[in-house]
């Protein structure tokens, strides 16, 4: 049986059909379609991915930011004791 596939990529000045070079294009087409859309899922999933990671590095840069501010009150409330402290102790 002939490849249509190859025989439409060539040149032709002779006995090859035209049905037959129209039969391997649309076979090309329909190769291209299939990868384009294998690609296309591919690109949806790492999407999908990339979206859920970015939530989650929000996420946490968010608990982080909350962390620092608690140890920020806690040195500033340590501070001011200690600045409390050292006033009374020289009275």
């Amino acid at each position: 049986m002939t490849n249509f596939r190859e025989l439409s990529k060539s040149h032709y000045s002779g006995p090859p059909s035209l049905d037959n070079i129209n039969c391997g294009s649309i076979q090309r087409i329909a190769d291209a379609t299939e990868l384009m859309a294998t690609n296309f899922l591919k690109l949806q999933s790492d999407n999908e991915y990339l979206r859920k990671r970015n939530q989650s590095l929000n996420k946490e840069n968010e608990r982080l930011q909350r962390s620092a501010n608690s140890y920020k009150g806690k040195y500033n409330n340590l501070k001011n004791k200690s600045c409390q402290n050292l006033k009374q102790n020289t009275k």
